[in-house]
């Protein structure tokens, strides 16, 4: 049983252990991660952060096999929803969460605007969308001219953005994305590697 494994690790009845029980609880009602999935991304999670008390920038990019950009910048800050500069368990497991293919259509659109609204004005300007798709791009091996990049920021203003005020608001992206999927293509990060046992696993 997921308790008793907890409890043989770090003692019966400990208040260590009695808060990881509880915070183990809390992810697996907020998260699509199941009991086992929690228990292997918390043993994974403390290998990359090096007994630290929390997973720095650094890591956290090469974890994600990323680049250092502004797209690597901005899924950090995401990840770290307190603003600490480091990113707990409890906020990489809900965070993670979101690229899980059982995440809802609405959570990894919500995700994706976050995203691409790099001032967090409530709104993606042509500047920010641009500034986006050059950066992710940067960490894919198809790299695009800056005219290509332009051409496609426009084309996506011209059809995103219903009131042409030169913002594409949520409702907007919200539309867009669902009838053009690969919008969303920074939602494509790989949970599986962080949620599978080590290979020294007891199991």
């Amino acid at each position: 049983p997921f308790h008793s494994k907890i409890e043989r690790k770090m003692g019966v009845g400990t208040s260590k252990q009695k808060k990881l029980i509880k915070l183990f609880e809390q992810l697996e009602d907020i998260t699509y991660f199941n009991t086992s999935d929690i228990e292997h991304l918390y043993n994974n999670f403390n290998v990359l952060v090096k007994n630290k008390s929390g997973l720095e920038k650094n890591n956290f990019i090469t974890s994600l096999g990323l680049s250092d950009s502004l797209f690597s910048d901005r899924l950090f800050q995401l990840f770290d929803e307190n603003e600490s500069g480091m990113i707990e368990f409890y906020e990489f497991a809900k965070v993670l969460s979101i690229f899980s293919v059982k995440a809802t259509e609405k959570e990894r659109i919500q995700f994706a605007f976050k995203l691409y609204d790099i001032n967090g004005d409530g709104k993606i300007d042509k500047d920010e969308f641009a500034q986006i798709i050059h950066s992710a791009l940067n960490n894919s091996p198809s790299l695009l001219e800056s005219k290509v990049v332009e051409d496609l920021v426009e084309e996506t203003f011209k059809a995103a953005d219903h009131d042409h005020d030169g913002y594409i608001s949520l409702d907007d992206f919200t539309w867009y994305a669902k009838n053009n999927p690969a919008i969303l293509s920074c939602m494509q990060l790989q949970t599986n590697p962080y949620v599978l046992p080590q290979m020294d696993d007891d199991e």
